[in-house]
């Protein structure tokens, strides 16, 4: 064999091996595949029968759905409807087939739709849709309200229900959303409401008190007028059982539970022992009064049932009538009955004509007529004649008018004895406002009408003189001032009091100092018109009243011829006596009535001390000035009393070593409307004041607390205060400095500085020298002010205890044009310097006045060049700051 022969063969061999393999794994390829396909046909028909069961399942669902009453709506993620059952269709009028594919916000009502968007932030979470977002932002969503139809109104209300679709890997597929058409349900509810509102508003509305309870006796219903009546809020019981509350202490059944539990009349009445009875109308009525001491009240109640269509009982409702009126009016009728017999007035009853028709017992005891006599008879058969025919025409006419009368009549009794009544007359009418009877009531007022006159004599008129007193005297001159102002006229009101009575008295005894007024109050009644008055006040003071004058010269006519008739001797004794007078002349003194007794009382003061026997006439302008300055003064002390008063502090200054040496208090008055107020604006007012008094001691302390609280804080500055005459002139005076003082221990006396008017010092030099002597040993300075404007002598300067001179302020201001004040400012300070003692000039008011005063030898000064008054709370910055002007330097070295 040939070499290409074996390798043919070979080849052949190899090629055989191959075909060999190949078909060995074709076969093996061969049944898997038959293996596969087998698998296949398997999986296949358990698919068909999964797509079977799925599609059964889903034609049983959407059988379901069909016959669900409900909507029932599924949406993509997006929001559009995917799938929606015929409830749906129905409800929301859509076709079946257009409702797929829609959005379904678009079924939310606008308005609700865009509170939901606004609620969203901006960035979506899930959906593009408002509702999916709202139901995942809520987890679930549940809620009542519209849902709209095809055409974009309202379908109806609904109760929706809401939840989130979710994939088998979590992925979110939609939402499926439940909704409940329950419209009807609703507008029943609200009719029901309405129904509750017109029933509450027409309980309410109405005048009478009722209320309603439930068949398990709860209160459902309180009108107002029930709350009117027992004065309980509704809101307090109110679905509560505790309606007995307003009417009882325990609880108890009212005539509504009776009702309700339809209690037997017999078993009903044990709880109203006062009157229950029963009423069939359209229904079994139950009615019962009682008394209710909690509210004070008659009451009359009335209960009914109310009942259902179907008849049952399913509430009670009670009306309460007050019959606390009718009650006291019947009360009242058996009271009158009682009163008309045993009342100890006159009572006679007549018809329209005026005939009696009926009297009670007190009219027989009174007039003496009997009934027989009396009934059938006109009351004209009573008549004294003690009044003229106008006057009982005037009595008719009025009760004809007014439907009463009353007054006093005088009449008759069956003896002829005519005695006083008061009486009462009313008429009564009928319905139509026609008088059909006529009562009269009197009664026998002979005794008090003597004690009447007696207590008006003794009321009105003086025991002993028989003039008018004091209260008559009030009323003459209230009528006389109406006179004379209604015809102007002049009305003299004069005040007299007798000169030397009281030794008449003490020689004579009282007895001829009573028979000597008696004489008296005779010869002023002879000396004066009879339409004048003369009163007697008490003891030997008299006022009189002179009217009809023409002016004031005729009324010192009187009041000199009543002064010459009083200083004739009175007999049998001689005695003599004078009168002092004073009188005040009404249109001229407009006061009121007492204010011009006053006037006339405070003129007679003057007379009197003018030396008796004279009259004296009241001035008004003077009397306005004065209470203008009462008025002032009562102003300050209540500007006083309420804090408006400090102390301003004008600094001292040595001009020559440039230093502050002390500082001088000055009150000022922060006045609400006028402002800071400076002493010239009130201390005249103040002065010879009690007042002043007060509000020296005042500024003393206010001044030494000021001096205290400033060595507080680091500043030793001593302070002068002013003093006034009344002030200083105090017995007490160096006592009450002294307690002051040692309120005050971290005070130094010697900062303390008085200052006194010079004048002041002057007048009681022997009593201020003592006072300046007592102050001085407690260590305080004093200083002469303003001196060189009083009247002084070498003497008086040299015994007055004081260690200061202060030159007066209006010699300084005008001392470099004027040469006497120059001279009278260099007298000054030679005096201080001959007898030892400071000087300090005030009212500094230039550079060129300290530049004089230094050449002149005065170092201290203050003034406006200086310092302005300032508050104290301003003084330590001052100090710190205060340097001298350079002109007072060079005047300083060259002095």
């Amino acid at each position: 064999m040939s070499r290409m022969e074996t390798r043919l063969l070979e080849e052949i061999e190899a090629l055989r091996r191959v075909v060999s393999s190949r078909d060995h794994a074709l076969l093996a390829l061969t049944q898997r595949m038959d293996q596969i396909i087998e698998s296949m046909k398997e999986e296949r028909d358990h698919l068909d029968q999964a797509v079977k069961r799925e599609r059964e399942l889903s034609q049983f669902v959407q059988q379901v759905l069909a016959t669900l009453r409900d909507v029932l709506i599924v949406t993509d993620p997006e929001g559009f409807i995917i799938q929606a059952n015929l409830a749906a269709s129905r409800e929301l009028g859509f076709e079946p087939a257009l409702l797929a594919g829609i959005a379904v916000d678009s079924l939310l009502p606008p308005e609700l739709l865009a509170a939901y968007r606004q609620s969203l932030s901006t960035q979506r979470l899930i959906s593009a849709s408002v509702w999916l977002e709202i139901i995942a932002s809520r987890g679930s969503y549940v809620g009542e309200h519209s849902l709209l139809n095809r055409a974009g109104t309202v379908a109806g209300i609904f109760r929706v229900s809401a939840e989130l679709l979710y994939g088998p890997q979590g992925k979110f597929a939609g939402a499926v959303i439940a909704a409940s058409n329950f419209t009807q349900h609703k507008q029943a509810e609200q009719a029901l409401a309405e129904s509750e509102i017109r029933l509450s508003h027409m309980l309410d509305s109405s005048p009478v008190p009722l209320f309603v309870i439930d068949r398990n006796h709860r209160l459902t219903h309180w009108n107002r007028a029930c709350v009117a009546l027992t004065g309980v809020a509704a809101e307090r019981i109110i679905g509560t059982p505790d309606y007995w509350r307003p009417f009882y202490d325990t609880p108890r059944l009212v005539l509504a539970d009776l009702v309700l539990e339809g209690a037997e009349l017999a078993e009903a009445s044990c709880h109203y022992p006062v009157g229950l009875r029963v009423r069939e109308l359209a229904e079994r009525v139950l009615e019962g009064e009682d008394y209710f001491l909690k509210i004070d009240k008659w009451l009359y109640f009335t209960a009914a049932p109310i009942r259902d269509r179907q008849g049952h009982i399913v509430a009670a409702m009670e009306s309460i009538q007050d019959i606390s009126e009718r009650k006291q009016t019947e009360q009242a009728l058996r009271l009158a009955a009682s009163v008309f017999e045993h009342a100890h007035e006159g009572i006679m009853i007549t018809d329209a004509a005026g005939t009696i028709i009926e009297i009670n017992r007190a009219f027989e005891k009174i007039t003496g007529y009997t009934r027989a006599e009396a009934v059938g008879r006109n009351p004209r058969f009573l008549q004294s004649g003690h009044h003229d025919p106008a006057f009982y025409t005037a009595l008719w006419q009025t009760l004809t008018e007014r439907g009463y009368w009353h007054g006093e009549i005088w009449n008759r009794r069956k003896n002829g004895e005519v005695f006083p009544e008061s009486a009462s007359i009313s008429a009564v009418h009928n319905a139509n406002g026609v008088a059909t009877s006529y009562v009269g009531l009197f009664a026998d007022i002979s005794i008090l009408k003597e004690s009447q006159r007696q207590l008006e004599r003794m009321a009105y008129y003086d025991p002993l003189t028989g003039l008018p007193n004091r209260a008559l005297l009030a009323d003459r001159l209230r009528l006389a001032l109406a006179k004379a102002q209604r015809e102007q006229r002049v009305l003299a009101i004069c005040y007299l009091d007798l000169d030397g009575f009281k030794p008449i008295n003490d020689r004579w005894g009282h007895a001829a100092g009573d028979e000597l007024l008696i004489e008296v109050a005779q010869r002023f009644q002879q000396s004066v018109r009879g339409d004048d008055t003369v009163a007697r006040l008490g003891g030997d003071e008299f006022v009189m009243l002179l009217g009809n004058l023409n002016s004031t010269e005729e009324g010192e006519q009187v009041l000199e011829r009543i002064l010459r008739i009083v200083a004739a001797p009175f007999p049998p004794r001689v005695m003599t006596i004078s009168a002092s007078i004073g009188a005040t002349f009404f249109p001229h003194d407009s006061a009121d009535p007492d204010m011009l007794i006053r006037h006339a009382d405070q003129a007679m003061y003057l007379a009197k001390q003018s030396g008796r026997n004279s009259y004296h006439l009241f001035d008004p302008e003077q009397d306005r000035r004065a209470q203008h300055h009462r008025e002032l003064l009562e102003r300050i002390r209540q500007g006083w009393a309420a804090g408006e008063f400090c102390l301003y502090y004008q600094p001292k200054v040595d001009m020559r070593q440039g230093r502050v040496v002390g500082a001088e208090a000055l009150i000022r008055w922060r006045h609400p409307e006028q402002g800071l107020l400076a002493p010239g604006a009130f201390m005249a007012i103040v002065e010879n004041s009690e007042f002043a008094g007060m509000l020296g001691d005042w500024v003393l302390e206010t001044a030494i607390q000021q001096i205290a609280a400033w060595n507080a804080a680091g500043l030793v500055l001593p302070v002068s205060v002013n003093m006034s005459a009344r002030h200083l002139q105090r017995p007490d005076f160096a006592a009450r400095l002294q307690a002051l003082l040692a309120g005050y221990p971290s005070v130094c006396p010697q900062r303390l500085e008085l200052e006194i008017l010079e004048t002041t010092a002057l007048n009681e030099l022997d009593r201020v020298s003592h006072i300046f002597a007592e102050c001085r040993q407690l260590g305080v300075r004093f200083s002469l002010d303003d001196f060189g404007t009083g009247y002084c002598s070498l003497t008086y300067l040299k015994h007055l205890p004081v260690q200061v001179l202060k030159i007066d302020q209006s010699f300084i201001r005008t001392m470099l044009d004027n040469p006497s004040d120059l001279a009278i400012v260099r007298g000054i300070i030679g005096l201080a310097a001959a007898f030892k003692l400071d000087v300090i000039a005030e009212g500094v008011e230039s550079v060129e006045h300290g530049v004089r005063l230094l050449q002149l030898g005065c170092d201290h000064a203050q003034g406006y060049a200086i310092a302005r008054p300032m508050p104290a709370e301003a003084i330590p910055d001052w100090v710190r700051q205060w340097r001298k002007p350079g002109l007072w330097t060079v005047s300083a070295l060259d002095g």
